[in-house]
């Protein structure tokens, strides 16, 4: 008697679409989950490493099953940053499920903001969405040294 396996199920692999790359802005009185609450502001790659300032792009997800939950990690690879308490970190992973809306797309913003002083290094940032080991989409930008103020006049 032959053997006959039953078919793998694996959750479909999305179709990305990256747009909406450079600056951005959040609006705080929305939900971080809302797509609405991130805006360009001006498309660009290139960074200047303030405090404040906010970077990404914007991701379309078509093709995902309606209602599921789906699991993706983002990772973000950054020049060496030294925190307070010493350590270096090149970046980190991060996993998040997101339940997919009944028409099977999905919208979101993936960024990074400057909020803490040991941030703001110049170098190669990269942004990177994965689902089940293949990565949906990826951004590199070039950060560069936030520009001195202007002396005040004497």
């Amino acid at each position: 008697m032959a053997r006959v396996e039953a078919p793998s199920v694996s959750s479909p692999v999305p179709v990305a679409t990256v747009s909406d790359v450079g600056i951005l802005v959040h609006d705080k009185s929305k939900a971080d989950s809302d797509p609405t609450a991130m805006k360009l502001v001006r498309s660009t790659d290139r960074i200047e490493a303030c405090m404040g300032v906010e970077f990404g792009y914007r991701l379309d997800l078509t093709g995902l099953t309606p209602g599921a939950t789906v699991t993706f990690d983002k990772v973000v690879s950054t020049p060496p940053l030294r925190k307070p308490d010493g350590r270096v970190t090149t970046g980190y992973t991060r996993e998040f499920p997101v339940e997919v809306p009944g028409d099977g797309v999905l919208v979101a913003y993936e960024g990074y903001g400057f909020d803490y002083d040991y941030e703001l290094v110049p170098g190669e940032w990269t942004i990177e969405i994965w689902m089940s080991g293949k990565k949906l989409a990826s951004r590199t930008f070039t950060v560069v040294s936030c520009p001195s103020p202007p002396a005040e006049p004497k």
